[in-house]
């Protein structure tokens, strides 16, 4: 049985904490060389400047308390049971109700049932653009130990005899914005703008969907005024784990992919996690 992982993370730094005295508390804290430190206590918080086992984790996030950092343990079982997101496919006005309030269609009915949810208990929701961009590049194919196919000569020969592949020869990018919508039932809805229809808009509706996104946010804001917005995703540093780079051969080629779809998935469940403990921590007596 695998060790459950925990990512330790800095809520946030004292105010009158230097960013010398940063360093050197969590070189202390996370074990590492200061040059190590002092590049973590750069980043934004909240940010994740460790990946552990559980106990690790809360060893380390005792000894931040004690230096003062307020900080918290995420651990990946707890970031496993909040599921996947239902998918929306449309969402549907609740037209005569005395509060605001939606059915929504799923985009797969066989994995999940249509249902409803009401503005006044959406708890948090979490907005960020993903993107994803495929390259294509050729690379040298030895035939034999030491020739290539063909007889190329001079630089050609040159840049294939040196084992070294070509230039980027075909590249494809694309976005689209996502919205996760938690519930105080645990429930959460996504809005994935590369598969859901912006109808519910009506006569606000726009022509792209980055502006129907923006509109609809808006809109879901209003309602869900006692609810946290989040769209900070853009801005944070995902875990080296969380990264989404790959890579895979074909014939004399290679296509890499990145893919910020992953890393929006692990953000918008580390948040919520985040978030619900803040919450616990102040209602602590």
């Amino acid at each position: 049985m695998s060790l459950d992982r925990a990512y330790v993370t800095v809520i946030s730094y004292p105010p009158d904490l230097s960013e010398r005295q940063r360093t050197v508390a969590l070189s202390e804290a996370l074990k590492v060389d200061e040059y190590t430190a002092e590049i973590a206590q750069r980043w934004q918080a909240p940010a994740i400047v460790r990946i552990c086992t559980t106990a690790e984790g809360h060893e380390t996030v005792r000894v931040l308390e004690d230096l003062g950092i307020q900080a918290f343990s995420a651990r990946q079982s707890a970031l496993d049971k909040l599921g996947r997101p239902i998918v929306a496919k449309r969402l549907l006005p609740a037209i005569g109700s005395p509060r605001p309030m939606y059915g929504y269609e799923p985009l797969r009915p066989r994995l999940h049932q249509g249902g409803s949810m009401v503005m006044e208990e959406v708890f948090a929701m979490f907005a960020g653009r993903v993107k994803e961009r495929r390259s294509v590049t050729p690379t040298p194919v030895p035939t034999g130990e030491y020739g290539y196919p063909g007889d190329a000569t001079g630089a050609a020969g040159a840049a294939g005899r040196s084992g070294v592949g070509g230039n980027v020869v075909a590249s494809r990018a694309t976005e689209r914005f996502l919205l996760d919508i938690y519930l105080v039932d645990s429930r959460r809805i996504r809005i994935d703008t590369g598969q859901f229809s912006f109808d519910f808009l009506g006569g606000k509706l726009g022509y792209t969907d980055r502006e129907n996104f923006d509109r609809a946010c808006t809109r879901l804001r209003a309602e869900a005024p006692g609810a946290i917005f989040d769209d900070r995703f853009e801005s944070f540093r995902p875990p080296a784990n969380r990264t989404a780079r790959s890579s895979r051969a074909f014939g004399d080629g290679a296509v890499s992919i990145i893919d910020t779809g992953p890393a929006f998935d692990f953000y918008s469940t580390w948040k919520c996690l985040l978030l619900v403990h803040l919450r616990n921590r102040s209602r602590a007596p």
